[in-house]
């Protein structure tokens, strides 16, 4: 692993699980960066890994809990087994104008992790919590991950029908939508007015010019052997509507900006 330059900006990677966030996230992966103590092991569907830490991934997890009712089950029957539990927020579906406050323990934690600088943490739930991490990230950039929606929604309902953890959490076609709807209207909306973003639309990260101009807004070394187009499995196959397809035009002209801008 090569040493980061100290002088090398803070990275938050954004984006839908399932979007590519984990393929762009190895890029940096022997850039220097503090990445977390304890990063989630690779398994089949993230071969590579994710390049996530659990620590990042809980605290998270922990702030979005008060805001998704748990399921129940009574009588033999469950209810709520849309509700996202435990690991498995980064499913959540909140609109943006949902109120997202933290303890000031939570708030202790999140600073902590911060500390270790410079840092690149990935983690989908960003999308919501992002607000409450930037005060204490320093001097700090931004870069949101995107795909195909259509692609997304299948790739959702297949991790949620063969991971273990996923198994009690149901989940339909509409819902997945919601999934990456919410997330990247929150993203638009709440946090990408401000500071310095680059977005990324997932098949661009085999492109060697975009992968330039990713070095140059980061400043950092990427690993350009990493990303590889045999872990594409998702075909489109879900009609999306106005509203999904209105969001991803806005998401391309944003990644076409990124690509327009000098660093």
């Amino acid at each position: 692993m090569s040493s980061a330059d100290q002088n090398q900006p803070n990275l938050f990677i954004l984006g839908s699980g399932r979007s590519g966030t984990s393929m762009v996230a190895g890029l940096f992966r022997n850039a220097g960066y503090f990445m977390g103590d304890k990063l989630h092991e690779p398994r089949h569907s993230n071969p590579l890994g994710f390049f996530e830490d659990a620590a990042v991934n809980n605290i998270n997890e922990s702030i979005l809990a008060p805001l998704i009712p748990a399921a129940t089950r009574r009588d033999g029957i469950v209810y709520r087994a849309d509700a996202p539990g435990p690991g498995q927020r980064w499913l959540a579906r909140l609109p943006p104008d949902t109120e997202i406050k933290a303890t000031s323990e939570q708030l202790d934690v999140i600073s902590g992790l911060t500390n270790q600088q410079p840092f690149c943490f990935k983690d989908p739930r960003f999308a919501y919590t992002l607000h409450l991490w930037r005060p204490s990230g320093g001097d700090c950039r931004f870069i949101c991950v995107f795909r195909n929606p259509s692609e997304v929604i299948e790739s959702i309902l297949t991790e949620c029908r063969n991971v273990d953890y996923l198994r009690n959490f149901s989940i339909s076609v509409a819902q997945a939508a919601e999934v990456w709807f919410y997330n990247y209207r929150s993203i638009l909306q709440n946090h990408a007015n401000a500071g310095e973003w680059f977005f990324i639309e997932y098949d661009q990260v085999f492109e060697p010019n975009v992968l330039e101009r990713l070095a140059a807004f980061t400043g950092a070394e990427l690993d350009r052997d990493f990303p590889t187009g045999t872990l594409k499995r998702s075909k489109p196959s879900y009609k999306i509507g106005p509203p999904i397809r209105k969001l991803y035009d806005a998401l391309r002209q944003r990644a076409q900006r990124s690509l327009d801008t000098e660093f």
